[in-house]
């Protein structure tokens, strides 16, 4: 393999005002640590709605065992409703950042 052959630099590139503002801009950051910590703190907390919860697609051994574990012998079978099942299920899903 032969190694390509290098020219010396002859010429320095010499920059105008406006050539030399748009380069220092171009270094420059678009937006501030602050900026962007807040952004992404504001995503954080607008990524789920007031009222809904962020769960898995398919239910935990804890979410599915949930509703049966406070059944008492006053409370009948029949008078368990499905909102109740689901209130458990929610209460029971895992816990975690978004």
């Amino acid at each position: 393999m032969t190694m390509p052959k290098f020219e010396p630099i002859t010429k320095m590139l010499v920059l105008d005002e406006a050539e030399r503002e748009l380069v220092f801009n171009l270094q420059k950051p678009l937006y501030s640590a602050d900026q962007l910590t807040e952004a992404y703190e504001a995503g954080k907390r607008d990524a789920i709605p007031e009222g809904w919860a962020l769960v898995p697609k398919e239910p935990t051994e804890e979410m599915l065992r949930a509703p049966w574990l406070n059944i008492d012998e006053l409370t009948s079978f029949k008078l368990k409703t499905s909102h109740s099942y689901y209130k458990a299920m929610l209460a029971a899903a895992p816990k975690g950042e978004v």
